[in-house]
């Protein structure tokens, strides 16, 4: 049996993020009724049939009355975009029909939040990429901002939509209450950027390539004309490297730092000794020979190459499919494993009768309504273990973290080795206290043990095997404590041909094809250095994942192990491509100089700065092409670049931004402004200041610190991030004090070593 079996959800959304919250649920067991004027089939779009397999639809629209006040008072969860569920409640309370009952989850999906200048706007989501400074931040062959092919926000949003339902049925499960909260956009594209800014806090410069941000964590061609992912992390794995390259000798040279070039000349100085040693040998060569040295690599495919990866079969990523539009059809399978409560896709899209739920009896009902604590983030009271690093796994943390629950960050007694005042560590890691424990010690292991036995859940993005040498084996917790959810993130999988391996986020975006795509077509490949798009969808997956897993102990059942990859989630990136169907369409990409997808999707350079354009509709078109004083004979091709997009970047370049956005917008021409992704800007971004997403805080050392938050918005509840990051064991005799151990053996444990005598920054 599925985790949410017996969970009734009502889907009014159009748009993908509501579809993927909506895929997420159905895969994991949830019955999702989705009401379309048009039924199942909505279009040709394989994305679709991805992204709605497991779903019945109902048709209708929200102007049916009747059809929305039933189902609002049969559903557990109701899921919503565009028109508020407020409207469609006001108007069914003016005919006298009922309108939900209170336990109802209503979960509300947003442009940009619920408050705010643009509170009411309904905007395509590149809009939503060039506000927040999605495409500054995307590295590309020439200067100015770069088309991001990913959907990294639509993604998002769906899984922190779906995170968000969960998490309030299990609240519900204590006080009866639903709970309503808001899933912006914005908040899922800031969430790909998610950085602290401050006095103390320092901002990684903005100066890689979309080769890679260093010399041993970059692509290089090999002389078989592939390219070759190496993802060295720390110094460790560059002498390793060093040693396989030949370039051991070389970097004992000051200037380059033993792997770290002290200046930016030094650095480019090495990339191409790097670059000259690669092209040397074959690909499948220095696979061999990084293989044998355990450095983390891949080799840059495609997403075809991809669908027939060992480790891609093994994690069962392929599902076959009956759609009733594509046929036979080969789709993304489900990248979240859970040990017990087993997801399953139960099928395609396919319509539904009103018959067939008309007797569906309420749900939400027969809870014991207690409105004292109906007012509290929904993990108030769950306890976390986090043994993480770097980002996944923090960023499942932190998540966790911002619903509410207590999340402890156990560390070495050297720390996090991604420990400090940069700014992804200090962002990933508020909302958490910190332990520091030497687990390599009898007392330490069973410290340890102690502590996070008394969890509800541990977290964990180690190698396989990892937390078991560490006496965190899962006969073990389960033994002590048998309702323990234990979540892992791996790079590749928990076992397989390639799970030994160590695993980074620029390696699964070679391996799946992800660095081929934002590279476009025909050209080289490139990889997102800083929105690490694996890295964090895994992060906001293994949070689902755990909170799934309690909702499960919650109802009565019994802990389990809960496995997420970041090659897995690599599949969601790939804009339907991931896939396989008689007729398969080759999937749109961006140019060489990636701009865009077309004439009339792409960025253009103003005079000042730079404007993105979405006018992909005949109406569209031809006002942004009267506009611009351009006539086209025929009809309009929307899917190439041309001639015609040439003179609109000639003109484009006469006026400043702010004159093309106003002109265009006035004419209703979708465009925005490609904003820089600068901390400093959203200090003054209305926007980001009337949803309360940026939390300061003053640092140990009397400094301000600003931090993100606001990826789940839950209204006037209290705010997401609590604390910002710990020092290094902050919080031991604190957290050993909840763990009943005594004050005498505490002190034991401090001068034996085991734990510090004093905490650090």
């Amino acid at each position: 049996m599925s985790a949410l079996n017996g969970t009734l959800v009502f889907d009014l959304t159009e748009t993908k993020s509501g579809a993927i919250c909506g895929m997420f649920l159905a895969d994991n067991g949830a019955r999702v009724i989705r009401l379309s004027p048009t039924g199942p089939i909505r279009n040709n779009d394989p994305e679709t049939a991805i992204f709605d397999r497991g779903k019945e639809f109902l048709k209708g629209s929200s102007d049916d009355f009747l059809l929305c006040a039933q189902m609002l008072y049969k559903a557990d969860v109701v899921i919503h975009d565009g028109t508020t569920l407020e409207g469609i409640k006001e108007r069914l309370s003016s005919k006298g029909f009922p309108s939900g009952t209170p336990g109802l989850i209503d979960c509300h999906i947003s442009s940009y939040g619920k408050k705010g200048p643009f509170a009411n706007a309904n905007e395509d989501v590149e809009l939503v990429k060039a506000r927040v400074g999605l495409f500054y931040d995307t590295p590309g062959f020439r200067e100015g901002p770069t088309y991001l092919v990913h959907p990294v926000v639509e993604v998002g949003a769906g899984i922190f939509a779906a995170l968000g339902v969960v998490s309030c049925l299990v609240s519900r499960l204590s006080h009866g209450m639903g709970m309503s909260f808001d899933v912006s956009l914005m908040a899922a594209g800031m969430y790909f950027m998610t950085m602290a800014d401050g006095d103390n806090v320092v901002t990684p410069g903005k100066d890689a390539t979309p080769f890679g941000g260093a010399p041993f964590y970059s692509v290089y061609k090999c002389r078989d004309g592939k390219w070759f992912q190496i993802a060295c992390i720390h110094l460790g794995f560059v002498d390793q490297a060093a040693a396989v390259l030949g370039l051991v000798e070389i970097l004992t040279e000051a200037r380059f730092g033993g792997g770290r070039p002290i200046d930016l000349e030094a650095r480019q100085e090495l990339v191409e000794l790097v670059r000259q040693r690669f092209l040397s040998k074959s690909s499948s060569v220095w696979a061999e020979q990084f293989d044998e040295a355990d450095v983390p690599f891949a080799i840059v495919e495609t997403v075809d190459a991809a669908m027939e990866n060992e480790q891609v079969i093994h994690n069962d990523l392929l599902a076959n499919i009956d759609d009733p539009l594509f046929g036979p059809m080969v789709q993304n399978g489900i990248p979240l494993r859970l040990s017990k409560t087993h997801g399953s896709i139960i099928g395609p899209r396919r319509e539904l009768l009103w018959e067939g739920i008309e007797e569906e009896p309420a749900h939400g009902r027969g809870f014991p309504q207690d409105l004292k604590h109906h007012k509290q983030l929904p993990l108030k009271g769950v306890r976390v273990a986090d043994i993480t690093n770097v980002i996944a796994g923090p960023a499942a943390g932190r998540i966790l973290g911002d619903l509410g629950a207590d999340v402890l960050k156990i560390e070495p007694l050297t720390g996090d080795f991604t420990r400090g005042p940069g700014a992804t560590f200090n962002a990933l890691n508020a909302n958490k206290r910190s332990i520091s424990i030497d687990s390599k010690k009898p007392d330490g292991v069973t410290v340890l043990r102690e502590i996070v036995s008394g969890c509800d859940a541990l977290v964990a993005n180690l190698r396989p095997g990892a937390t078991e040498r560490m006496g965190l084996g899962r006969k073990v917790l389960e033994a002590i404590n048998p309702s323990i959810v234990e979540t892992h993130i791996t790079g590749f999988g928990w076992d397989g041909p390639l799970s030994s391996r160590p695993g980074m986020d620029p390696l699964a975006q070679a391996y799946m094809g992800l660095q081929d795509a934002q590279g476009g077509k025909g050209t080289r490949p490139s990889y997102l250095t800083y929105l690490a798009p694996c890295d964090f969808t895994a992060g906001v997956i293994a949070a689902l994942g755990t909170v799934l897993g309690l909702y499960v102990v919650k109802k009565g059942g019994t802990g389990q192990k809960i496995d997420v990859d970041l090659l897995s989630v690599g599949s969601l990136m790939l804009q339907g491509d991931f896939s396989k169907y008689s007729g398969k369409q080759e999937r749109r990409l961006a140019d060489p100089g990636q701009y865009g997808l077309s004439d009339f999707r792409r960025l253009y350079q103003a005079s000042d700065g730079w404007i993105f354009v979405c006018a992909e509709d005949s109406l569209l078109a031809k006002k942004l092409l009267q506009i611009m004083d351009l006539q086209v004979n025929g009809i309009i091709n929307f899917e190439v670049h041309s001639d015609l997009g040439k003179q609109m970047a000639k003109s484009f370049l006469i006026n400043t931004t702010e004159h093309w956005v106003q002109l265009l917008a006035s004419d209703g021409v979708p465009v925005a402004v490609a904003e820089k992704a600068d901390f400093a800007r959203l200090h003054h971004d209305a926007q980001i200041q009337a949803n309360r997403m940026l939390k300061t805080f003053v640092d140990h050392n009397g400094g301000n610190v600003h931090i993100l938050q606001g990826f789940l918005d839950f209204g006037d509840v209290d705010d997401n991030v609590r604390c910002m990051a710990p020092r290094l064991g902050e919080h031991n005799r604190e957290i050993l004090q909840e763990t009943n151990i005594p004050e005498t053996k505490i002190n034991a444990l401090e001068s034996q070593g085991v734990i510090s005598r004093r905490f650090v920054s």
